[in-house]
């Protein structure tokens, strides 16, 4: 499942997401949530995660909540049961001799080992509060390992049996002890539900199972009374069963010991009370199946990101030369490859990958179009082959070749009956032919031979050898144009020094096709610039900008700042610190998520990349191992 930022969220946008959980409730007969806190190394970093995973007979995603196929991680076996042990500071209430140093007393918790030496001790909640407030269950990420949560629809008519039968048993209780407060609750709280149920309101079984695990005693204990301690502040019982934790520890609900059969707690409650535990919450961006970008610079988070968990695949990177753009698109390339092995097709203006491309994409061929070998770039073949349409063909060329107005409606005919550039000039009168005379002779490399084809692994078109600047434009567009097209399964597209292309409107044209066809075809567009000013000045760039699921902003001149300020929204406190921002430091704007981050390059990835190690990043190199980044 993919989560949200819960509380960053406006009233309506949590209005929304309640009642697409309450609508996935309603609809499951039984349902499963489960929440994992992972650790992960991989890039040189040592790194937490988590994932929440839905076992239910109906697919989430027909309720509008985003989720995708996928096992839930082994769980270490349970080898026995112990009673581990730790010393904790004494309660501050109780008297301390200052001579004798600090007190403490000695913890026993009932837990157990696992088969990996590590430690678990399982609760379940017993109770809660009449009141809680919404998605409240996030709150135990991270203090617990593992959430599961179970809910298991009552049948109305089963509702409708028990219920009156249960209000006279406890009426008549509370006949007996009139003033017990805990009696009148529960009957006020069934006397709702059968309110809610004559309203057709549905009514759950609901079980909560938590799990904390560490790797010595003495950490299991500290976790566990955190927990413990986070729970009493919200008023919800933790009841946790000296021999009972095997079979809790393997989600077992009902099961039978020595001496008497054990019913886990089950709390019967209705859709809207379990607002509370709306579970696909997380105010950190740690997506799954994402790769590790950096890490949140307030809170030391990880910052796991998935291009293709968003509602479109395009990626935008704004930053002044020596922010750390370059470095941050080289760390989201080597990634993305090496999490998914897609392939990656890079446009490459100044040649900035070509030169690390046997180390940035081992295998991925670079493709020199600076020396006059024929690229097969022509857009009335392009225009054939359905890649651009006529409108697109004949705007490039105008706009390439200053044609005027007057002859567009000639060039129109001569496109589509031609099959080639060089068909229109030879059908051309002697007007139109002087215009087109560049295409046909400095510009004959550019669409001379056949489109690109066969590069399965990627590649790295370098046009860093074209001198002329029109040309180097044109080529780039028409060549991100062609693989969007082209390309039918996921991969990643880069289009570097993207404010080289404002200036010609056609051409920004065909990239925001390529932002607009991407989620279509699987293609994950990574569009980089320098100069939003001048990208956002065109209206197909304000487009790419705007519409873009993932922003990274890196640091800025006040003259970019003043572009990005309105289309993005920034507050005086982000334009503040991006202004001022290291190497690598910016605002993350990912759909919900508005994040100050730091890109995070590996020892490794310094030494592959930066001709200056720690120039880009601001940060000092030279660690050893792994660097652990905690929550």
């Amino acid at each position: 499942m993919y989560p949200e930022p819960f509380t960053a969220l406006g009233e309506k946008d949590r209005a929304k997401l309640l009642a697409r959980w309450m609508s996935l409730l309603n609809a499951s007969p039984w349902l499963h949530v489960a929440f994992y806190l992972l650790h992960e190394a991989a890039w040189g970093f040592e790194f937490p995660r988590f994932a929440i995973y839905v076992r239910t007979p109906v697919d989430p995603s027909d309720f509008g909540l985003r989720a995708e196929p996928s096992e839930p991680p082994r769980r270490p076996r349970p080898v026995e049961t112990v009673v581990v042990r730790s010393d904790v500071p004494a309660p501050s209430d109780e008297d301390v001799d200052e001579a004798a140093g600090p007190r403490t007393r000695r913890v026993l918790m009932p837990a157990l080992r696992l088969e990996d030496g590590s430690y678990a001790r399982v609760y379940v909640i017993a109770k809660l509060p009449a009141v809680l407030p919404e998605a409240v269950v996030s709150e135990f990420y991270g203090a617990a390992t593992e959430v599961h949560m179970f809910f298991q629809r009552i049948e109305p008519r089963e509702a409708a049996r028990k219920l009156p039968g249960m209000i006279r048993r406890l009426e008549a209780l509370l006949a007996m002890d009139p003033s017990n407060q805990e009696l009148q609750r529960r009957i006020a709280k069934l006397r709702m539900l059968e309110q809610l149920q004559a309203e057709i309101a549905s009514l759950f079984r609901f079980t909560a199972i938590l799990v904390v695990r560490a790797s010595s005693e003495e950490e299991l204990v500290e976790r566990s009374l955190d927990l413990e301690s986070l729970a009493a502040s919200r008023r919800i019982e933790l009841y946790a069963p000296r021999y009972l934790q095997e079979p809790l520890y393997m989600l077992k609900r009902s099961f039978t010991t020595v001496f008497r059969h054990w019913l886990v707690p089950r709390l019967v409650t209705d859709t809207i009370s379990l607002q509370a535990f709306y579970p696909f919450v997380s105010e950190e961006l740690m997506m799954p199946g994402g790769f590790l970008l950096g890490r949140n610079a307030d809170t030391g988070a990880p910052i796991i990101l998935n291009p293709y968990g968003f509602h479109n695949y395009n990626v935008v990177v704004i930053g002044d030369s020596g922010s750390g753009k370059s470095m941050t698109a080289k760390v989201y390339i080597r990634r993305y490859r090496e999490a998914y092995g897609h392939p990656v097709y890079i446009v490459d203006p100044e040649g900035e990958y070509s030169k690390i491309a046997d180390v940035l994409l081992p295998g991925v061929p670079v493709i020199d179009l600076g020396g006059g070998r024929p690229a097969g770039l022509d857009p009335v073949m392009l225009a054939k082959m359905e890649v651009l349409d006529t409108r697109q063909a004949v705007a490039i060329l105008r706009e390439m070749y200053g044609i005027p107005k007057e002859l567009e409606g000639t060039l129109v005919k001569l496109v589509m009956r031609s099959s080639s550039i060089f068909e229109v000039y030879r059908e051309a009168g002697e007007e139109l032919r002087r215009w087109l005379e560049k295409a046909v002779s400095l510009d004959r490399w550019v669409y001379e031979g056949q489109p690109p084809r066969g590069m399965r692994s990627g590649a790295v078109f370098d046009l860093s050898a074209v001198r002329d600047r029109e040309t180097k434009v044109l080529a780039g567009a028409l060549i991100a144009s062609l693989l969007s097209r082209l390309l039918e399964k996921r991969s990643l597209l880069v289009v570097d020094e993207g404010w080289m292309f404002s200036q010609y409107p056609a051409v920004m044209q065909l990239l925001a096709a390529v932002a607009r066809l991407g989620r279509k075809r699987g293609v994950n567009f990574l569009f980089l610039t320098q100069r939003p000013q001048d990208v956002l000045a065109s209206e197909h760039g304000r487009t790419i900008v705007e519409n873009a699921a993932v922003a990274l902003l890196l640091r800025m001149n006040p003259v970019a700042l003043d572009a990005v300020r309105e289309v993005l929204k920034l507050s005086d406190q982000e334009e503040a610190f991006l202004l001022d921002a290291r190497p690598g430091h910016g605002i993350l704007r990912a759909e919900n998520w508005r994040l100050r981050v730091y890109v995070m390059p590996s020892e490794e990835e310094l030494q592959l990349f930066s001709t200056t190690p720690g120039a880009e990043t601001g940060e000092p190199v030279g660690l050893t191992g792994l660097e652990e980044v905690e929550v």
